[in-house]
């Protein structure tokens, strides 16, 4: 019975070794030593080489089995043809060779796999959240709300947290924020400089001033700007059918909503004062604190803020041939339109800082002092006609910018070079045609009155000293109003 096995084996493994074995020194020793048994009548020593030759033809086949799983494996991981294509030439060396080869290649493949693995099973967990939280809200109606298992929600919750804490932030540069904010109608660098500054610093919630100050280059969080053109679209409180009276006119249904916006009112202070505050991380206690503080103020500094709030068109208009580069001399005022808008804000600034301290203290002792942020709400609550009406000189389409800016990424997608030139040229006719609309109802409505007010209380006050200034001899209170 041993030998009828053994001849039967011994067939099958000779068959396979001359279709596999190869040409190395050990598949011709094997194919020598079988030979040699393949005739002769049995023996106890014939029987014991025969009984070690099987053994030695179960060794071999043992090491080609794991060789072929091994080029099998290869395959499969690495996706190309095997390397091991037989065993050719001397065996051992070339074997070893080709396999030393394989476990240098092969375990950055199965790292490879292995990672791009774990990233899809987090995709597939995180993409999964809408179909398990629809599965969670079948269980909970069937079982109640008791039941519901928590488990699993919270840990899909816990996976998408930690995803999105790896995810780097969007965010904006100052050069780009500078780009879009010439769509809302702000056509100067250092304008669009200052309200990145407040935008980094004074509304910024996680991050300090001195980390901004280290920064090479500062970005604009995505969470910042967005809240900023919330504010400008009127936030929660806008009205329904207010985008078709912005298109008409201008911002009247978002007065309101304008006002009560702290954001866009401490905006609007910063740009006027140069002072970007502190960052709201520092907490409530410290940012009472620094709204109490005055901030430097003088008639010189207004000006330049006024005139970078303008563009060029405008400015020319209102500022005569004085410019924004002119020194401005307190004693030997040359009384144009934007200086005389200038000395208006001056008054009422002062008055309402005043009326914080004590109601009838003199607004020209606050002269050389400043505004702080509190006399600046007192006038927001006084004057929110004028507020309003300068925060249009400073966004005159802050209620079109962002069809602007939609229209501009759409060319620029396409590569329409000339048609986002003439979008520019649009841009800049329609912010020079609403600013000087703004600045001429500033004087209307608010400058002209206080006019004829300082002229009914002193008889001759800054209304007669402009007109004298203007080369003016005789002039009656209609003159005034003109000017």
């Amino acid at each position: 019975v041993w030998e009828n096995c053994f001849e039967a084996v011994k067939a099958a493994r000779l068959k396979h070794l001359v279709r596999h074995g190869g040409s190395g020194r050990r598949g011709a020793a094997l194919r020598s030593d079988s030979a040699n048994f393949s005739s002769g009548s049995p023996s106890k020593k014939g029987l014991q080489d025969r009984k070690s030759l099987f053994h030695r033809l179960n060794d071999f086949d043992s090491q080609q089995v794991q060789r072929c799983w091994d080029k099998e494996l290869t395959t499969k991981i690495c996706g190309k043809t095997p390397l091991l294509k037989g065993y050719q030439g001397d065996g051992h060396s070339s074997d070893d060779e080709e396999m030393q080869r394989l476990k240098e290649t092969v375990p950055k493949r199965v790292q490879t796999e292995a990672a791009a693995g774990s990233a899809r099973e987090i995709m597939l967990r995180t993409s999964s959240l809408a179909l398990l939280d629809s599965s969670l809200m079948k269980k909970s109606a069937a079982c109640g709300l008791e039941k519901r298992p928590l488990d699993a929600y919270e840990e899909v919750m816990g996976t998408r947290s930690q995803i999105l804490r790896n995810v780097k932030p969007v965010e904006m540069t100052v050069t780009n924020l500078a780009r879009i904010l010439t769509c809302f109608g702000v056509e100067r660098k250092k304008t669009a400089e200052r309200i990145a500054g407040f935008l980094l610093v004074g509304s910024l919630p996680d991050q300090s001033i001195t980390k901004l100050q280290q920064d090479q280059e500062q970005r604009v969080p995505f969470e910042v700007f967005y809240r900023f053109m919330k504010a400008l679209q009127g936030g929660r409180s806008r009205q329904e059918g207010a985008a078709e009276a912005l298109a008409s006119d201008g911002a009247e249904p978002l007065a309101k909503a304008w006002r009560e916006s702290e954001l866009l009112r401490r905006l609007l202070f910063a740009v006027l004062t140069g002072q970007n505050g502190i960052s709201r991380s520092a907490g409530a206690a410290a940012q009472r604190g620094a709204d109490s503080i005055l901030a430097p103020l003088s008639f010189p500094q207004l000006l330049d803020s006024l005139r970078l709030m303008l563009c060029t068109g405008v400015l020319m208009e209102v500022d005569g041939i004085y410019g924004e580069s002119a020194a401005v001399d307190a004693e030997d005022i040359h009384w144009n339109k934007l200086e005389i808008l200038t000395q208006f804000l001056l008054d009422i600034f002062f008055r309402c800082e005043a009326g914080e301290a004590s109601g009838n203290a003199d607004p020209q002792v606050l002269a050389d002092s400043g505004l702080s942020f509190n006399g600046f709400e007192r006038f927001v609550a006084w004057c929110p006609g004028v507020y309003t009406g300068l925060l249009l000189l400073l966004l005159p389409l802050s209620f079109r910018g962002a069809s602007f800016v939609a229209e501009e990424i759409d060319l620029a997608s396409r590569q329409l070079t000339h048609k986002a030139g003439e979008l520019r040229a649009k841009v800049s006719g329609q912010t020079m045609s609403l600013q000087r609309r703004h600045v001429d109802r500033l004087f209307g409505e608010y400058v002209v009155p206080w006019l004829e007010d300082d002229l009914a209380r002193s008889g001759v006050g800054v209304a007669v000293q402009t007109l004298l200034s203007l080369g003016f001899q005789k002039f009656t209170l209609w003159d005034v109003v003109v000017v």
